[in-house]
């Protein structure tokens, strides 16, 4: 029986710092038995696995998909292949672990689908699902989604309440996963870092598994960096006042 985590994010919670750590140790894993796929498909691998759908005209495929210079369906076979070849890997070096990282893995459009893929091209492991996410107090989640918004000139809109359960109970439905959750506050985590505390606390490996601490990736801008690109943006009348 392998164990097949999905790592879900969600967004804002270290999830492109995670995932760039998982790449880059991606050796380093297998040799412990673990294994996170090299997609190797021309897209970010956290966005492909939105594209494991037996629709794909049912999916939202976002637009850094689509302009990647292939058809919808010539994306979801890339990522099919590739999931098929993890699998393959998994069995051939006989791995106890695959990881399966994407902060849209749970996006609602075309998810029982999605989950469906998964369970059947996993079948030959005899899959033990767990899904994992890491979740911030929602004080913190809205302060960074407004500065996204703004940073992304949309900073009109409210900040979202963050509500899986919809999602947590299909992942129970069509998958049998175990849900697992984690505090994405810095005192909470293994060495303040969620690249440590993945690899301890969810992958039970030694923390410094995946190398030494680097800069985060895809950080949310300052509230004085949200302000000064919105005066920029109204300055020069790219922004309602």
């Amino acid at each position: 029986m392998t164990r097949v985590i999905l790592h879900f994010g969600p967004p804002k919670t270290g999830t492109t710092s995670l995932q760039f750590a998982l790449g880059r140790g991606r050796s380093r894993l297998l040799a412990k038995g673990v294994v996170y796929p090299d997609w190797r498909a021309g897209y970010p691998a956290q966005h492909a696995l939105i594209l494991l759908s037996r629709d794909i005209e049912e999916t939202r495929v976002p637009y850094w998909l689509r302009s990647a210079g292939k058809s919808n369906a010539q994306l979801q076979a890339a990522a099919i292949a590739r999931l098929d070849e993890t699998v393959a890997l998994a069995r051939k070096s006989n791995a106890h672990t695959i990881v399966l990282s994407s902060e849209i893995m749970l996006s609602r459009a075309g998810l029982q689908s999605r989950l469906e893929v998964l369970r059947e091209r996993c079948a030959p492991l005899a899959p033990r699902f767990e899904a994992v996410g890491y979740i911030r107090e929602p004080a913190s989640l809205f302060a960074s989604q407004l500065q996204e918004d703004a940073k992304n000139r949309d900073g009109r809109k409210p900040p979202r309440l963050l509500d899986l359960r919809p999602e947590f109970r299909l992942l129970e439905e069509v998958l049998g996963a175990k849900i697992t959750l984690r505090s994405f506050q810095r005192e909470k985590l293994v060495d303040g870092d969620i690249v440590s505390d993945f690899s301890q606390e969810i992958l039970g490996l030694d923390a410094s598994i995946l190398g030494p601490r680097r800069p985060e990736i895809n950080q949310s801008d300052t509230a004085e960096t949200v302000l000064l690109e919105s005066g920029y943006r109204l300055a020069l009348g790219l922004e309602d006042g």
